[in-house]
């Protein structure tokens, strides 16, 4: 014999699978910010090539000097896709689980789908793993910049030769501080542990 399902229950459950697609729809924007980060930075390289080859452009200032800038340029256009990518969108995604988690709270029939991603967020803190690819791409244009630099200034001052490195791996360390504090004070998770923690989800 066939059981009946409820009009309440088909509703909620189309609440609940709109839910899941949104997070599905999150995550696809997530990958398309990553592949736009890597060819950006593939573009960046290409113009710091051109730019160093002088058969091929002609500048007015030293053309060291112009792909250090390129690389300056395209850690800025990185960082606005960071943003986007690990704080607008992982807010939205996080709120999307915090109304999953009411959903299966109120109707304990459903799977706890969302319980358990909340769970696994925590455990695995894969938002800061997730930084890693944006902190690894800063690491390369900020290498990349700070040797432009030091071949600039090798024939200058040896004063700026010793500085370069340090001053490099020092913007490179600040700017990874930086972006995790940042993200802890950001992370959706943390604030929805808290709010688990107070019986709130």
């Amino acid at each position: 014999m066939s059981k009946t399902i409820s009009e309440k229950k088909l509703l909620v459950y189309s609440a609940y699978s709109q839910t899941i697609e949104s997070i599905q729809h999150y995550n696809s924007v997530q990958a398309t910010y990553k592949t736009f980060a890597s060819t950006w930075l593939l573009a960046t390289f290409i113009g710091v090539g051109h730019t160093l080859t002088p058969s091929e452009i002609s500048l007015n200032f030293p053309p060291l000097l112009a792909a250090a800038f390129i690389c300056l340029a395209s850690a800025t256009g990185i960082f606005l896709i960071w943003y986007l990518d690990l704080i607008v969108c992982e807010q939205a995604i996080a709120a999307t689980v915090f109304e999953g988690l009411e959903i299966e709270k109120k109707h304990t029939w459903l799977p706890s789908y969302y319980h358990n991603v909340n769970q696994i967020a925590g455990f695995l803190n894969y938002i800061y793993l997730k930084a890693i690819f944006y902190l690894g791409c800063f690491a390369i244009l900020f290498f990349s910049m700070g040797a432009c630099f030091f071949f600039y200034f090798s024939a200058r001052s040896m004063l700026l030769i010793c500085l370069i490195p340090i001053l490099t791996l020092g913007l490179i360390l600040g700017i990874s501080l930086l972006l995790i504090k940042v993200m802890k004070k950001t992370d959706p998770y943390l604030r929805l542990h808290y709010l688990k923690g107070k019986n709130l989800v």
